[in-house]
């Protein structure tokens, strides 16, 4: 078997090959807790990949959306050698940032629900603490980004509101 703890079969899959009944379940037991990793067709590892590569891509933005706003530290960096590589319109780049992360966790969250949906184990959402923390973390980024950055929506909601809510994120 493959090389992630003997959690990836001969033809590639991802299962857990000591329980067919976890595998049936969503989840495989590594390293002595259960992931909701399993992918057990073709579909389900191509939206396994996407997922992954959509998380994995959120972490710059998520870096940039912080550093933006890091008022002093910029103002350091900008009076330094490096400050002819920095981007002038902080707010602007912490926006676009802001849209990304917004972006890729939905597609990310998608990817994930889609994938529960087609293995039938759609109550992984509510029954594993991936599928709990997930949904909490989408509905926390639509509040913020929504109403931020969606201006019908924005201009029905008071800027000191939207800003209570923007600290939820």
């Amino acid at each position: 078997f493959g090389t992630i703890g003997g959690l990836v079969s001969p033809n590639g899959f991802i299962i857990d090959p000591a329980s067919e009944e976890r595998t049936k379940a969503g989840v495989v037991l590594w390293k002595g807790s259960l992931r909701t990793v399993v992918a057990a067709t073709p579909l389900q590892m191509v939206l396994l990949a996407i997922s992954r590569c959509s998380a994995f891509f959120i972490y710059p933005s998520l870096v940039l959306v912080f550093t933006t706003k890091f008022r002093a530290s910029m103002e350091m960096i900008a009076q330094s050698p490096i400050g002819m590589f920095t981007y002038d319109d902080l707010h602007e780049l912490h926006v676009f940032c802001g849209w990304l992360c917004m972006t890729d966790g939905c597609i990310h969250t998608i990817m994930h629900l889609t994938r529960w949906i087609v293995q039938g184990n759609f109550e992984l959402v509510v029954e594993s603490r991936t599928g709990l923390s997930g949904l909490v973390s989408v509905i926390c980024i639509l509040l913020v980004g929504l109403p931020m950055g969606w201006e019908r929506i924005r201009s029905r909601i008071r800027f000191e509101t939207r800003k209570y809510i923007h600290y939820l994120f």
